[in-house]
């Protein structure tokens, strides 16, 4: 946390100052009961009006106070909160695509709602409202201390006892925080299961047998959400009779103490305060810190992830001139899809990738974006400069490779940004890229990103893509299975673009061809019982 606050230094100065000047404002209250009780049991009238005025004004300067202590404390948590978003942004991007889907989707999601919103309230406030509380018991204690040092560490040690409620209690509240969060996470999880098929749970009309499952999660949410709540005032309603102990004997000590005149009844008055000022921010301390105990596994949990970012890698300049598969083999879902593959494939040819539904065309070609964990050994690279990368340094080249997936990804940009994805690209660079693909139509239309959803068709969308990919015009091109789903004009225009790419190395993943686009290509690549027949078409 401290790496935060220093990016957050004028926040936190700011924080330092004005939280200590409350908690002299705080203090300062005790001293104005001193005076009047003092005035009041002496009778002095002609000092109570002045008296009298000075609590007023008094009451004025602390609820200012109060107010910019709250002030001062929000903007330097939303400032940590925003860094902690921003590198948590940073570690995310720098996840490898194996990483990332391996913890899903939906973990990320969790960790950017519930787990942020831990941090924020349950780790950060507590730990600012700890700081607060600890200049309160500093300047409370001392004071007691020096107006009558006895009767002051009585009253303390008395006021001290529920500082141990947290000790034993932050073992099973960290436990229920975390339980709640993962139990959230897989809620969650299958409600975008739900969500994403809603089409196919209507047409099947199996809705029912899915709410089931989703029932059944929600129910443990339920649970989850109550054991938090039961164990949190379980310890609360600890704290609360302990509390009740130490106000009962406070007054019976300090009556014990004015009865035998040790101390005036002024001073039990203003001791009575300031105790209250030891006690209550050991309390509010404990209560605090039970809280940032029990969020600390969800914080760790998230700055795990960011100290995981990685080095900015240095990209290689050299293109790639081939791709080698040596004993390439794949397990995925524990099912072998390729077993010892030897294979080379070079720049400037172009594959078509057959084979039936299942047998591993997304699986070769998502292994060659990072997607499919592979035996670093058994995925090479080869660049023009000699050098031979395996697929641990596949970050260096990345940048040479482009993929089109089954589905269309689109932003809340207009079209122009979602074909470019934010990179800078001019007005006749749009309107050509349009014209190659088909979207003639788009480029004096709105382009606004609500208009591009609502309107576009399947095949438009992977127009789209493919403006995007000569956009982008890199070394290595991957299409999977880019026209599954689409009428026959939409898939003429898809094989028209992909025919007019040259000096590339396209690996084409389809199960829909015929003998004519078929000769587009220099080899087939036909996937069987986990290996791969190539044979060449050009001859």
């Amino acid at each position: 946390m401290y790496r935060y606050i220093r990016k957050s230094m004028k926040p936190f100065i700011a924080f330092s100052f004005v939280s200590m000047l409350g908690a002299v404002s705080v203090v300062f209250m005790a001293y104005i009961i001193n005076l009047l009780v003092e005035t009041i049991t002496e009778g002095k009238f002609e000092n109570f009006v002045w008296i009298a005025v000075l609590s007023f004004v008094y009451v004025l300067i602390d609820s200012y106070l109060d107010y910019a202590v709250d002030v001062v404390n929000e903007r330097l948590t939303q400032e940590l909160m925003y860094h902690i978003r921003e590198d948590l942004v940073e570690s995310i991007e720098s996840q490898s695509i194996v990483k990332f889907e391996q913890l899903g989707r939906d973990y990320y999601l969790n960790m950017y709602t519930k787990d942020l919103e831990t941090i924020e309230n349950d780790y950060i406030k507590e730990l600012l409202s700890m700081y607060n509380d600890v200049w309160v018991f500093i300047l409370g204690f001392v004071s007691a201390i020096v107006i009558s040092p006895l009767f002051a560490i009585l009253m303390i040690g008395l006021s001290s006892l529920p500082f141990a409620l947290p000790y034993f209690s932050r073992k099973i509240l960290g436990n229920a925080k975390l339980n709640l969060s993962q139990t959230n996470e897989k809620y969650l999880s299958l409600l975008t299961e739900i969500l994403d098929s809603f089409t196919t749970l209507k047409v099947y009309d199996v809705f029912p047998l899915f709410n089931k499952r989703l029932r059944s999660k929600s129910r443990e949410l339920v649970e989850a959400k109550v054991f938090v709540t039961h164990t949190n005032k379980f310890v609360y309603a600890i704290s609360y009779g302990l509390r009740m102990f130490v106000n009962v004997f406070s007054w019976v000590l300090g009556g014990y103490f004015v009865l035998n005149h040790s101390v005036t009844l002024a001073v039990f008055f203003t001791i009575k305060q300031l105790t209250q000022y030891v006690a209550y921010p050991i309390q509010g301390f404990g209560a605090s810190y039970t809280e940032v105990v029990a969020a600390k596994s969800v914080k760790d949990k998230v700055f795990e992830i960011i100290d995981q970012r990685k080095i900015e890698v240095v990209k290689e300049e050299s293109n790639i001139q081939k791709i080698i598969f040596e004993d390439f083999s794949v397990n995925f879902d524990e099912k072998l899809i390729f077993q010892q593959l030897n294979l080379q494939l070079e720049k400037g040819k172009k594959y078509l990738l057959i084979g039936e539904s299942g047998s591993g065309k997304s699986t070769f070609l998502k292994s060659l974006i990072g997607s499919i964990p592979v035996d670093n050994q058994s995925l090479k690279f080869q660049l023009e400069n000699g050098k031979l990368l395996d697929s641990s340094e596949l970050e260096k080249i990345s940048h040479q490779i482009s993929y089109i997936g089954q589905e269309t990804s689109l932003f809340q940009l207009s079209l122009k940004e979602n074909i470019s994805l934010q990179n800078s690209i001019t007005d006749s660079q749009f309107q050509v890229l349009c014209k190659q693909v088909g979207l003639e139509k788009w480029i004096n239309q709105s382009t606004e990103f609500d208009n591009i959803l609502s309107t576009a068709s399947g095949g438009e969308k992977r127009r789209i893509d493919l403006a995007r990919l000569l956009f982008f015009d890199r070394e290595i091109l991957l299409f999977d299975e880019p026209t599954a789903g689409l009428d026959a004009q939409n898939r003429l225009k898809v094989e028209e673009v992909v025919s007019h790419l040259e000096n590339k190395l396209i690996v084409y993943s389809t199960h829909q061809y015929d003998e004519e686009f078929m000769q587009q290509f220099d080899y087939c690549l036909e996937i069987k019982d986990g290996n791969i027949v190539m044979r060449e078409i050009k001859a």
